[in-house]
């Protein structure tokens, strides 16, 4: 179901004349599950799913949340859109994917008039209020939209949760019995670095001193600035599963309040997480690659009519959470939203058609993955490529990109002079084009006629900023407009869950599908985010998160 099909939602002012009716909270015509009274949204930062007992991890790191997992609904495939918080947040809070959002650090802000979940419960008359901890969740990127308190007082350290938490706590035992009311609590506790309290870390990590995991070092080790020895790398792996187990006890305390205050029952409790982290399985640290690891989080739903745990395994995404609690709270969002409503998951109606789900990286390399089923299996298409400018996309001195078909075809010029380009098809050379500053047309035969590697070599290239021409630094050998230049690998998750082992050229058909599918994902900003200059404080918060160097 499409949050552009009006239709099915009540209206704002009906749905609050059934709220505050005397005799209590009354189901939702066309839902299995009733309205609540309120709604809290949990995110814990860079909290991995598969380091949780309900998503089958061995160690002892979260007896609480799989005890609340038998009780509501657990959604087994959930996938981060970004794998860095400001922008997984923002599709959180939105129901928009980055590119339509376009909330990018280190400073991009959401633009006006872009609908947001906060906005619309506070339209529609609920209290809310947000406490985080700052860097990339601080208000000023657009969060602070519709909350009557945006608190993000800064990480300092693990413990800061319970305070958190507690100022959480604090606005509930405020509310008066009938306010309905929308919570929003971040926590840094589980990021980098992995430092929780000493009796949490001695489970899990005996009792040497602590290695030092700070952000800063592990952005070095990823920009190959030091090494690591994987000996410390599996410390830091122990140390973040004592820090998952520390949350696990702070959520148990704060659930635990509700239920004694009988608001449990009266609440649709939302438990997740912005990206996962990284301990080498694909050689780096922290969050900065488009795998398993980074991108497959944690979703709970605990709803007072669930009464009886679900598991869902269905593809879900981040950006369905504010369309899944505007529907539950009867909220109007803008149309054309990418998320989708989970409620039928929860009520036991007819589930929406399965779907693939999307995640990008736009970094040092501009990254796009596709997760779902094709005939029954599930994969991971991840793809890799130049982002292009206006023109088309420019090589310096070589490119790999993958073409399906017997022929190659596109058109090219050289920037500055003449360049010679020799294309390879899976190591053989193929051709040999003589490319002038003129758009001439190109083409060759390729070998075979499935997927194939091609490599394009350009013979050298130059800055215009060196000739005089413009202040462009890159250096241009030759411009590509046809194919789309990109490397794409394929994962079979059902064979094998962390995307190890590259199938695409044992899938050639499945590939092809998987890559027709995500070229057909039209995904335009929605508008112009402007940019909010960061204070000296806010660049060593986020410098100690490891954001910036």
């Amino acid at each position: 179901m499409r949050m552009g099909q009006r239709s099915q939602y009540l209206g704002v002012a009906a749905l609050a004349l059934a709220l505050v009716a005397c005799d209590g909270l009354r189901p939702q015509a066309g839902l299995d599950v009733r309205p609540t009274r309120g709604y809290i949204l949990i995110s814990l930062d860079t909290l991995r799913a598969d380091r949780l007992g309900s998503y089958g991890y061995k160690h002892p790191t979260s007896p609480y949340f799989d005890r609340l997992a038998d009780r509501g609904a657990l959604f087994e495939h959930a996938l981060a859109p970004y794998p860095a918080t400001l922008v997984s947040h923002m599709s959180m809070f939105t129901g928009l994917y980055p590119p339509q959002h376009a909330v990018y650090p280190p400073a991009n802000v959401l633009p006006e008039g872009v609908w947001t979940l906060a906005e619309g419960m506070r339209r529609a008359g609920f209290r809310t209020q947000a406490h985080t901890e700052g860097g990339f969740v601080a208000g000023g990127y657009g969060f602070e939209r519709g909350f009557e308190v945006y608190d993000d007082t800064a990480y300092s350290a693990d413990g800061d949760i319970e305070r958190t938490f507690g100022r959480g706590l604090e606005f509930l035992d405020a509310l008066e019995p009938e306010e309905r009311f929308f919570l929003f609590l971040h926590s840094y506790s589980t990021h980098d670095p992995y430092d929780p309290p000493l009796a949490f870390a001695q489970q899990f990590d005996g009792f040497e001193p602590p290695p030092d995991s700070s952000g800063e070092r592990l952005r070095d080790f990823n920009f190959e600035r030091i090494e690591i020895d994987p000996e410390v790398v599996e410390r830091f792996s122990r140390r973040y599963d004592a820090s998952v187990r520390y949350v696990d006890s702070v959520l148990e305390h704060f659930v635990t309040r509700l239920e004694a205050s009988g608001l449990l029952a009266e609440t649709t409790l939302v438990i997740t997480s912005d990206h996962g982290e990284e301990f080498l399985e694909h050689g780096k640290l922290a969050h900065t690659q488009l795998y398993p690891e980074s991108l497959a989080v944690p979703l709970l739903v605990v709803h007072p009519d669930l009464t009886q745990g679900r598991r869902v395994g269905d593809e879900v995404s981040l950006v369905d959470l504010a369309p899944t609690l505007a529907e539950l709270a009867g909220l109007v969002p803008q149309d054309s939203l990418a998320g989708r409503s989970l409620v039928p998951y929860l009520g036991g109606s007819q589930p929406p058609e399965d779907r693939f789900s999307y995640a990008e990286l736009d970094d040092l390399r501009y990254l796009r993955a596709l997760v779902g089923e094709v005939d029954g299996v599930r994969y991971q298409l991840l793809v890799e490529s130049g982002k292009p400018d206006d023109e088309g996309t420019w090589v310096a001195e070589t490119i790999e990109f993958d073409a399906f078909g017997p022929q190659l075809a596109l058109r090219s010029r050289s920037f500055d002079q003449p360049r010679r380009v020799v294309v390879r098809s899976n190591g053989q050379v193929v051709g040999t084009w003589e490319v002038t500053p003129d758009w001439e047309h190109f083409a060759v035969d390729l070998p075979a006629t499935g997927l194939q590697r091609i490599e394009l070599e350009t013979s050298g290239c130059s800055r215009p900023v060196d000739l005089g021409e413009s202040d462009d630094s890159r250096c241009l050998g030759v411009i590509m407009q046809g194919p789309p230049l990109i490397v794409a690998r394929l994962f079979d998750l059902d064979q094998d869950p962390m995307a190890w082992v590259d199938v695409s050229r044992d899938l050639p058909l499945v590939t092809k599908r998987m890559v027709r599918e995500l070229q057909g994902m039209q995904m335009t900003a929605v508008g112009s985010a402007s940019h909010k200059a960061l204070s000296e404080q806010e660049r060593l918060e986020l410098r100690d998160l490891g954001y910036l160097d």
